[in-house]
């Protein structure tokens, strides 16, 4: 895996954008329609604004979105390197969908977390003789706060610091759990507080 970072869009369907988003042949670009509301004035400002992206999923499944943007992080990490996965976006943006997936639904809809946990012990079983130890941690940034989701009690957010330790960034007092299957890790990703 290279060490570059990798931007993917998810975009959801909605009736409203399809006018003024449009998603290129190329499948990484994406085009944003401006609406203009000035008049009678020389206006500079463009008319549509482009963002290119590694891939573009638009109406993807939660399956294709592991598999193009986790799976080959979850193989890195069992090859000794650090990996992140994590989902940015505004308030009902499908974070959460995504990474987490739909808890009340069938088992398609799970998201990335549990399609990595599941990756991670499938691979970790087959990889016999090689000594491997998957510790979880759950952190939540919002609001410009940290939280830590596995906490037994609350943290304050003044305990959790970004520290630096030559070159490798770690969140400082955040809760690791050492997990022996599968089934103990999803139990600990879905204790999390809310």
């Amino acid at each position: 895996m290279s060490s570059a970072v990798k931007v993917y869009l998810r975009a959801r369907p909605t009736n409203g954008a399809a006018e003024s988003f449009r998603v290129g042949e190329d499948n990484r670009t994406v085009s944003v329609s401006l609406k203009r509301t000035e008049q009678g004035l020389i206006n500079n400002s463009a008319d549509a604004i482009q963002f290119e992206f590694d891939t573009i999923l638009h109406d993807a499944s939660q399956e294709s979105v592991f598999t193009q943007c986790a799976a080959e992080v979850c193989e890195s990490v069992l090859a000794g390197y650090n990996g992140t996965v994590f989902a940015y976006g505004q308030t009902g943006a499908g974070k959460t969908y995504t990474m987490s997936g739909d808890a009340g639904s069938d088992y398609k809809q799970r998201g990335v977390i549990p399609r990595a946990v599941h990756h991670l012990f499938r691979e970790m079983d087959v990889r016999v003789g090689k000594d491997i130890t998957l510790s979880v941690s759950y952190l939540e940034i919002y609001n410009e706060g940290m939280y830590d989701l596995l906490a037994d009690e609350i943290v304050p957010d003044s305990d959790l610091v970004v520290v630096d330790r030559d070159g490798e960034m770690e969140v400082k007092h955040l809760t690791k759990k050492k997990c022996r299957d599968e089934a103990e890790a999803l139990r600990f990703f879905l204790r999390r507080r809310a």
